[in-house]
């Protein structure tokens, strides 16, 4: 390896092993550079092989925030690279699978695609999602070997500038005399006031409010630290004495002044150590009391919110704080939109003879509301925070009643309280372009107040209404049930041999396009009147946003559209919105708020024709309500075993839908087949990638339940999410999941030392008080079913279970009825499953009788449980 001598390396021989590898340490622009170079030969052992990806491992470990980049001869020609992903497609023996494994726990990609004459890929090239860098093929420098055409790797490397924080002075409410300020408070006569019309009387409310906040509340300018969290003041010091030494070191050229700097140098590495240390351990210690900063500073080591310093849109540059959240607003503003014809809406659905027109608040439900805030919760643009209003509640309760009853009787809402702030947050891509990021709407406390007391009432009148196809924002229902209902009709047809075709919809930002003129006629058609009314049209009417970014803000502009982002009530408006379109439908359908998916079986082109005239009923809805489709993201799949199907295509606006062999839904990946190969892939890649950061960022950790904390919600949350709608059946998926927390147990028990003493699967786990992952979705199987027979849950498939009724008394005495089936996705089930599972622990359950809690540890019985892990099909 040949590096300019102007470039800072150094050679790391303590990091090589018994393969040929060569590792190199580069600083550049952008940090250090861990780049190794190796040849694996195709007859090296699976010991060293697996030797050198596991030494690869540690040091990427170890330098968790280094970027690497490890290139060479890996004699691995017949894998499949995936072009999206960077991962192998095809595991063909263990060192493909190996190397799959270190990639996804290392978050490694392969980005070399150049082929040999052979059209075979021997050369990788693995570097860090981090590492901005290229391949391509370049002419050759020396005789060309047909085997390893040259590559060029290109590494884009600069200084990451960072927009720095506007410092501002605020409230350290932490600190505010609550006590005091609520006996301020409620000395004030609100009486007085109360004939003022609503924004008056709320401006009087803030101005009585701030004065109290202004007595008893210490301001600080706070400005946003350089340095990391574990950094103490005098380490602070420490470190600026340093660099003012090595400052005038570089000005005078005195050898005294690099002496001191030298000194300052060594006891800043000491000093760094120890107050890192200190801070390990007080998160550690603390986690039980305070488990937010273990979780922020496990943030801050997973992504960072800064802002790059300049930032573009279109074709529009910003260089300066105000102008980069000028161009935010700009962007998020242009998501809205107006129509002027929206009146002459006229809904073509039955008006309900039940209305609702007035509401009354009283003060024991304001009480109520105000005692269960949220306090971790920060401030909306009114800049008091939850903690404010709930430790000051009793002294509240009088002028919000004053403020809520007044505005719902005239009508109006407040225009101080329809500001909304909005933070950008990163979703994938460049950093410096602002249509990759999300708009987050943080709104003022008092309105989410008002909001939630309102949506009771509102949400009683219309449930009756929202159609049980719809399972988003619903009470009792979730994606489980979404998805639970959708499984159980496709594998009662693939118990049948049939066939299920499924269109997916895809709405271009639904939520923002909504019109306000036509949700108002809506809720005038479902028996909203009056003063409610009026009061929802003032609600939804002029609302303002403004960005936030490092301390600037960005000029208000109004939201001329949609439901509000972040409210109480956005929600169940929007389902108001929606609603009717799902009462059209003619197939069978399934949404969670804006995500709908359309399905039928179909047994010849008359099915497909049905199908194809809910597009058209879609399409005219959407016409009708001035809401887009994004045509290129909508997709139609086709659920059969059967060879020769019933093919179609299906069109909309005269464009056809692209046909796709698996579909993301919900967040579970279906394919054709229903194996759900394409989910456990995708699951065990994200939750190595995972596990590569917690052995990353656990490093310092002295207590394992540290690392049991970060892996129970990072890890295990991604391999159960819905499991019980696609737990495994075969043994090698089942296995391929468990492995992963395997390894992970294994890990903990090297970190104890109790390798030797904890040798099998289940003695670790119990040290650990955890259980397998096999047991623990049986467990989640149970639990549905007791929510389901119990009316825990709001889904139509509680029909399809079925009680056994003998009329012998019988020894085995299994509750429910398990049917037959013809093929192992009807054997699978869910709720096939659910009841077989039952069934073998009925004599120690009963389901009718059992509280939640009391059925949850019968389950968790230790002889339930050997008999669940036994229950290996």
């Amino acid at each position: 390896m040949a590096i300019k001598t102007e470039i800072i390396s150094e050679h790391k021989p303590d990091w090589e092993t018994v393969v040929e590898d060569l590792w190199v340490r580069v600083r550049l622009l952008s940090g250090w550079i861990n780049i190794c170079t190796v040849y694996l030969p195709s007859y090296l052992s699976m010991a060293d092989y697996l030797d050198f990806l596991n030494n690869c491992g540690n040091i990427i470990s170890f330098g968790s925030k280094d970027k690497h980049l490890i290139l060479g001869d890996f004699n691995l020609g017949d894998i499949d690279w995936d072009n999206l992903t960077g991962l192998p497609q095809n595991l063909l023996d263990a060192k493909s699978a190996a190397l799959s494994e270190f990639m996804t726990s290392t978050n490694l990609s392969q980005l070399n695609y150049v082929s040999n004459q052979n059209n075979r890929i021997l050369d990788l090239v693995l570097a860090s999602a981090e590492l901005s860098c290229s391949v391509r093929k370049c002419a050759e420098i020396s005789r060309i070997d047909e085997h390893h055409p040259a590559l060029e790797v290109t590494i884009l490397h600069q200084r990451r500038h960072i927009l720095k924080h506007n410092a501002a002075s605020r409230y350290l409410f932490h600190k505010t005399d609550f006590q005091s300020c609520t006996a301020e408070l409620l000395q004030i006569d609100w009486g007085s006031i109360s004939d003022l019309g609503c924004d008056d009387f709320l401006q009087q409310f803030y101005n009585i409010v701030w004065e109290a906040i202004d007595k008893h509340t210490p301001k600080s300018k706070v400005r946003k630290s350089k340095y990391p969290a574990w950094f103490s003041n005098s380490l602070i010091n420490m470190f600026k004495e340093k660099d003012r030494y090595h400052h005038k070191y570089k000005k005078y050229g005195n050898p005294r002044d690099f002496d001191v700097f030298s000194m300052f140098r060594q006891r800043c590495k000491v000093a760094l150590d120890n107050c890192f240390n200190q801070y390990i351990s007080r998160l550690e210690k603390n986690m039980t009391v305070d488990i937010k900063a273990f979780w922020r500073y496990t943030k801050a080591k997973r992504e960072t919110n800064d802002l790059p310093r300049q930032m573009y849109y279109s074709e529009h540059t910003a260089e300066c704080g105000q102008d980069i959240a000028n161009l935010f607003a700009r962007f998020f503003s242009s998501v809205y939109k107006r129509n002027n014809d929206s009146s002459t809406y006229i809904p073509d659905f039955e008006r309900s003879n039940m209305t609702l027109s007035t509401i009354y608040i009283d003060d024991k439900s304001i009480k109520t509301c105000l005692e269960s805030i949220n306090t971790g919760k920060g401030a909306g643009p009114d800049g008091i925070p939850p903690i404010f209003i709930k430790q000051c509640s009793s002294a509240l309760i009088e002028p919000l009643s004053i403020l809520f009853n007044k505005s719902l009787s005239n009508g109006y809402f407040p225009a101080m309280w329809k500001m909304a702030k909005i933070v950008p947050i990163h979703k994938a891509g460049d950093k410096k372009c602002v249509s990759n990021y999300r708009p987050i709407s943080i709104l003022n406390c008092f309105a989410k107040v008002f909001e939630c007391l309102v949506y009771n009432y509102i949400y009683s009148h219309l449930k009756i209404f929202i159609s049980p196809h719809q399972h988003g924002f619903v009470k009792s229902r979730s994606t489980a049930t979404n998805l639970l209902s959708y499984m159980h009709y496709l594998s009662s047809t693939f118990d049948q041999s049939g066939q299920v075709d499924s269109l997916y919809i895809d709405f271009a930002k639904a939520f923002d396009r909504v019109d306000h003129t036509i949700l108002c006629i809506k809720a005038e058609h479902l028996g909203i009147h009056g003063s409610l009314l009026r009061w929802l049209h003032s609600y939804l009417l002029n609302r303002t946003q403004l960005v936030a970014v490092s301390g600037y803000e960005s000029s208000p502009f109004i939201a001329e559209s949609g439901v509000p982002q972040g409210s109480n009530l956005g929600p169940l408006l929007f389902l108001m919105f929606m609603n009717d379109l799902l009462n059209k439908l003619k197939c069978e359908c399934l949404a969670f708020a804006d995500d709908i998916k359309i399905y039928r079986r179909i047994h010849s082109t008359a099915d497909c024709i049905v199908l194809q005239s809910d597009i058209d009923i879609l399409t005219r809805w959407c016409e009708e309500n001035y809401i887009s489709l994004n045509i290129e993201k909508c997709q139609v799949i086709t659920f059969t075993k059967k060879r020769n199907f019933v093919p179609s295509s299906y069109m909309v606006q005269g464009v056809q839908l692209n046909r796709v062999d698996v579909v993301r839904d919900l967040g579970v990946w279906f394919d054709s087949k229903l194996s759900f190969r394409v989910h456990y892939d995708t699951i065990i890649s994200k939750a190595r990638r995972m596990m590569g950061f917690i052995y990353r960022i656990s490093k310092p950790f002295k207590h394992t339940r540290s690392m049991i904390t970060l892996y129970t919600s990072l890890v295990r949350s991604l391999l159960e999410y819905n499991s019980v709608v696609w737990s495994p059946l075969y043994a090698n998926h089942i296995n391929r999941i468990e492995a992963i927390q395997k390894r992970f147990v294994r890990s903990l028990v090297s970190k104890l030392g109790l390798r030797q003493a904890l040798v099998n699967y289940s003695d670790r786990l119990q040290r650990f008080n955890l259980e397998t992952l096999y047991v623990r979705r049986q467990v989640s199987d149970l639990l549905m079913l007791y929510k389901l027979v119990n009316s825990k849950i709001d889904t139509t498939v509680l029909s399809h279970v079925s009680l056994k009724v003998t009329s012998r008394s019988n020894r085995k005495q299994h509750l429910f009825v398990v049917p037959s089936a013809k093929n192992n996705v009807s054997y699978n089930n869910p709720l096939v499953r659910f009841c077989r599972q039952y069934n073998l622990l009925s004599k120690k359950l009963d389901i009718f009788h059992q509280s939640l809690n009391s059925f949850v540890r019968a389950i968790k019985d230790p002889n339930n449980l050997y008999v669940l892990a036994n229950n290996m099909d």
